[in-house]
């Protein structure tokens, strides 16, 4: 069950930003979580971590400037996950900067359909990472679109069968199975 987080993400409040509520924490302050704190959501780990100069100079750009893209966070079962920003997340905890988390504005999209998107034309990736990342992602999109079906009681599978069973290839033959349907 994926629930998109309606307040802040745990820290201390400090505002708005894009008209989203955000939370601001300090790294060494006891209530700032720790990498081990915050999971990634399964969709978010399709992507590689950046690692080596890459890595580094992220780390001096955040210790530099700050965070300036705050990380998207969403609830899910009750637990809180990165969507978006994990690179940007370790970067801070390096170099002990403030890290600032929203809650991610989905706008429709399944947690992975957001991820794909803000994800895989951004970064430097050849087309064979990009060709198996959108293969790794299939099994996830398959599973979102399972749970919506499943929340729609006019669309769960045994409705689904029967409907599929009596409808022959036109409109009035379909209506014909249903026919308190038929405008």
């Amino acid at each position: 069950m994926i629930r998109v987080l309606r307040g802040p993400a745990p820290g201390r409040e400090s505002g708005r930003r894009r008209g989203r509520r955000t939370r601001s924490m300090r790294i060494n302050d006891p209530e700032t979580p720790t990498m081990d704190d915050y999971k990634t959501h399964p969709a978010a780990d399709l992507f590689p971590l950046l690692d080596g100069p890459e890595f580094d100079q992220l780390v001096e750009d955040v210790g530099a400037h700050g965070l300036l893209e705050p990380i998207e966070v969403i609830e899910v079962d009750g637990e809180v996950l990165i969507l978006d920003g994990r690179n940007r997340w370790r970067a801070c905890i390096k170099a002990g900067v403030p890290v600032e988390t929203v809650t991610a504005n989905l706008d429709g999209m399944t947690p992975t359909q957001y991820v794909l998107s803000k994800n895989l034309h951004r970064r430097q990736l050849t087309a064979d990472q990009r060709a198996q990342i959108a293969l790794d992602a299939l099994p996830h999109l398959a599973e979102e679109a399972r749970a919506r079906l499943e929340a729609r009681p006019d669309m769960r599978a045994a409705n689904l069968a029967t409907r599929r069973s009596c409808a022959p290839n036109s409109t009035d033959g379909a209506y014909a199975c249903l026919p308190e349907s038929k405008p």
